[in-house]
């Protein structure tokens, strides 16, 4: 009885006849690529060839016009107007040795005045041939080289022309015309599918006789008008073939009805042609269903022997099933242990951040003790005048500047209230925990502490800030430090400087919040450029600093996911730049 399969079954299926299709798709593919590069090399040399055969048809009778045009007789002719009948015989015997199409001489308004078929009736002789563009070519000093429909003979032909001059004068052109029927003949007897196209696409030479005059694609206005201006295939109509060119692995397919051919194409040097070379597809066809049949035999034979290798893996799975077990588990344990070792030694890591952190907190405290004494015995001296006062008003029965005094008594309270809030906050160690925070409101505590200090040493202080809140993500007392410890160094740096001037600037850029703290101290040693955020680097004296600090707050900005950088003036002085993300609302 038939018994339905199971997921693995199915799923196991699915994988073999996704693999199979891919295995399919990749043979044919490689074998498409591989045949069509064949047949790219092989239409590549065949085109140098034919090329170099088409060349040579051409380059046998280049010379002649050359030559033509230095005959005395003929210069005589176009002249003085000599014996016409002599250079028609002249022409008749060089073309009958030659063995081109025909030759001809023209006057300067583009009137054949001798050839060699003046015997013929489609004699050129006294026919005005002065719209071919191989002629207006020669009349410009340059040779001329044309291909196009005898307006005479109705036959095709290539025309080659050179310019006849007379101290330096033009005084005519000489004109050869070579057909190229043996070429095509020898072309057809190959048994290829070869043909070459003009500049307008239009096929003029062709293994096959019904393509010649029609081209793969439409004509251009343009192009259409060119053609006709030069009366180059005059009385022919130009049609398109029944050709649909697509793209096949880098070449050109064109198929035509039943048959199939791919496209090799190749310049013709200095004529703005194309040669091309077409190949039956059927050869890339067959190539692809023979490396299929094969690919599909190896995939059958590679699943055999890769169930037979699973039927055999089975059974050693079965015997090591238990001592895996075993293993796993010991290795599960050991995992656990070292995870809660590395736990706890996180934990030791981040308190041991924290002290640090707080030790640098109080280090700051004291480097700021004289500003904070100061901070606190202004208001202790003020309200001890203040009382006294109060003691001589009471005694003298004055209660009303009593009261007055008394106020001013409350509001200098509330001034030590609020020194003594920030040294205890500042002093205190912080959470851990970060919160949405203002970084004015940072920059604001900082100042406080150390306001003093810099009056005292007559510094001053400029500030930008913008109205709106710089919110970042962070720790409030981290950001504090980091604020203070910058301005502590900005201030340390200045005490021997004749002008002692700290420059802030908060400001938002391109998503991010940015502390620019600059001083116009000495600025940064290059010895302290290099190791600016290095723990236990200082170029302060012995006994004014360990040199964590900067290693500190760059620890602080990084758990920040911000940046700090230390930099020199141009003017002098060091610019430190804090660079936050801003906060983002969820």
């Amino acid at each position: 009885m038939f018994r339905p399969l199971g997921k693995k079954q199915l799923l196991l299926a699915g994988l073999l006849l996704a693999g199979l299709g891919a295995t399919l798709w990749y043979s044919a593919h490689y074998a498409e690529l591989s045949a069509v590069t064949e047949l790219r090399d092989t239409a590549d040399n065949r085109l140098l060839l034919y090329e170099s055969t088409f060349h040579s048809a051409l380059n046998r009778y280049q010379y002649l016009p050359y030559i033509l045009a230095t005959n005395q007789e003929i210069l005589q002719l176009l002249e003085r107007g000599g014996d016409p009948l002599r250079i028609n015989g002249y022409l008749e015997a060089v073309n009958a040795e030659a063995g081109p199409a025909s030759i001809y001489i023209m006057n300067p308004q583009g009137v054949t005045v001798a050839s060699s078929n003046w015997r013929t009736p489609q004699s050129y002789v006294g026919h005005d041939f002065s719209f071919r563009p191989y002629f207006r070519d020669a009349m410009k000093g340059s040779r001329g080289i044309f291909y196009g429909l005898g307006v005479n003979t109705k036959l095709p032909g290539f025309f080659f022309s050179c310019p006849i001059s007379q101290d330096n004068r033009l005084i005519g052109a000489a004109v050869v015309k070579v057909e190229l029927k043996r070429l095509q003949k020898e072309w057809r007897e190959g048994g290829e599918t070869v043909f070459v196209t003009d500049q307008n696409g239009v096929i003029v030479l062709a293994t096959r006789e019904e393509w010649v005059y029609r081209s793969l694609t439409p004509h251009g206005q343009e192009a259409l008008a060119r053609i006709q201006s030069q009366e180059q295939y005059r009385g022919v109509s130009l049609s398109v073939l029944p050709a649909l060119p697509t793209q096949r692995a880098g070449m050109t397919e064109l198929a035509m009805g039943p048959e199939r051919f791919l496209m090799g194409s190749r310049p013709l040097d200095h004529l703005g042609w194309h040669i091309h070379y077409l190949a039956p597809a059927h050869f890339v066809d067959e190539q692809i269903r023979g490396v299929s049949i094969i690919a599909v035999a190896a995939f059958a034979l590679l699943v055999l022997l890769g169930l037979l290798a699973r039927a055999n893996h089975q059974r050693k799975v079965s015997r090591q099933k238990a001592i895996e077990a075993k293993r796993i588990h010991q290795i599960n344990q050991q995992l656990e242990a070292e995870i809660a070792e590395r736990r706890r030694k996180e934990q030791e890591l981040r308190e041991t951040h924290d002290e640090l952190i707080h030790a640098g907190q109080m280090a700051a405290l004291g480097q700021m003790a004289a500003s904070v004494a100061h901070e606190l015995n202004q208001p202790l001296a003020a309200i001890r005048m203040f009382s006294a006062n109060c003691r001589v008003m009471l005694q003298r029965g004055q209660t009303g500047p009593v009261l007055d005094n008394l106020g001013t008594i409350h509001d200098l309270t509330g001034r030590l209230a609020a020194v003594a809030s920030q040294l205890k906050s500042f002093s205190r160690k912080s959470p851990s925990q970060k919160e949405r925070m203002d970084l004015r409101r940072s920059m604001d505590n900082a100042l406080a502490l150390l306001r003093h200090q810099a009056e005292t040493m007559g510094c001053q202080i400029q500030m930008t800030q913008p109205d709106d809140p710089l919110m970042v993500r962070g720790i409030p007392m981290h950001m504090d430090q980091v604020f203070v410890n910058l301005l502590q160094n900005s201030l340390d740096a200045m005490r021997e400087a004749p002008a002692k001037v700290v420059r802030i600037l908060l400001r938002q850029s391109l998503g991010h919040a940015e502390a620019v703290i600059q001083d116009s101290g000495p600025g940064l040693a290059p010895e302290a450029q290099e190791r600016l955020f290095s723990p236990f680097f200082t170029t302060k004296e012995p006994g004014h600093g360990l040199g964590l600090g900067l290693s500190i707050i760059h620890g602080i900005i990084r758990d920040m996911n911000g940046e700090i950088r230390g930099e020199n003036l141009e003017g002098g002085g060091a610019c430190f730049t804090v660079r936050l993300p801003l906060f983002k609302d969820a």
